[in-house]
């Protein structure tokens, strides 16, 4: 899917940030199509034959008994008794997936959760999305992770209730491109939303290490490799293509693409990335992609 979607758009070579079950993604996408990414941020998502993680499987019964909207529903319909229930100990969908959960507002429950159960068509698409989660593709794609010489960052939040840190050692001992892993205190699986600077630090900073080394090689070299390389990234302008809106500009063919089982913690982290760091050498522009919008 992701292939398709920026051959579509006219897309290149591209940076690629995932989280969640689009960590999955990402790294299929990575192992089939290494020629197509600059580089890979990996942050707390299914991995290896980790994925699905154990915490899930009652909601994946749930979705096999045609069950799973009765589960998501009242959190639609009354978000303050989701937070009470919460506060006394209660396991909550989407509140344990935050340090911080007070990000939860009503509006952004019904925007995660509202577009999944408007239909019976949605439904048993939200439905099929939990019972496809199967490891088969994850570990069919070791042998490639092994030889992917990607430069690749790995940030992890460490009080992650679904993928323990362990997965991050994983994937820095498996990909021979990862750098090093940035581990993100009192953070949880959406980090991203509630400790935004913690991941577009990690990353802004990774890019800029990046582009000095291609910088430098093209000056070894005397390429032209390097810089039009950072010219082009001197062209960029921040955007969020989400379906609806898109701002900035920019040709096509120079947009990352980030993808994550979170939509909204895309824009968190798009808006983040518009921030003055972004500006100058270093302008991006975030393509997303959700596995449940």
């Amino acid at each position: 899917m992701v292939a398709e979607v920026i051959d579509r758009l006219g897309i290149g070579k591209i940076d690629l940030v995932a989280n969640d079950s689009g960590g999955a993604i990402a790294q299929i996408f990575a192992a089939h199509f290494p020629d197509r990414l600059n580089s890979l941020v990996l942050t707390n998502c299914d991995v290896h034959d980790g994925w699905p993680p154990p915490q899930v499987l009652p909601v994946i019964e749930r979705a096999r008994s045609g069950a799973l909207a009765p589960v998501f529903q009242p959190l639609i319909d009354r978000p303050d008794l989701a937070r009470e229930r919460y506060a006394r100990g209660e396991s909550v969908p989407l509140f344990r997936a935050y340090a911080d959960p007070s990000v939860l507002t009503d509006e952004i429950i019904r925007l995660y959760l509202q577009p999944l159960l408007s239909s019976p068509q949605r439904i048993e698409a939200f439905r099929n999305y939990w019972l496809a989660f199967d490891n088969t593709h994850t570990v069919a794609i070791h042998s490639a992770l092994r030889i992917l010489k990607t430069p690749t960052l790995i940030v992890w939040g460490l009080d992650d209730f679904f993928f323990d840190r362990k997965w991050a050692h994983w994937l820095k001992n498996t990909i021979p491109g990862a750098r090093r892993i940035v581990e993100v205190e009192d953070a949880r699986l959406f980090f991203a939303e509630d400790r935004p600077d913690a991941l577009s630090g990690a990353i802004l900073d990774f890019w800029d290490e990046l582009e000095a080394a291609w910088v430098s090689r093209d000056q070894r070299y005397s390429t032209n490799f390097a810089r039009p390389y950072a010219s082009k990234k001197r062209r960029r302008r921040q955007a969020v293509c989400d379906g609806r809106r898109r701002r900035g500009g920019g040709p096509a063919s120079n947009f990352p693409v980030v993808t994550a089982a979170s939509a909204f913690a895309l824009h968190c982290f798009a808006d983040q990335c518009a921030d003055s760091r972004c500006h100058g050498h270093r302008q991006r522009a975030p393509v997303s992609f959700s596995a449940l919008a």
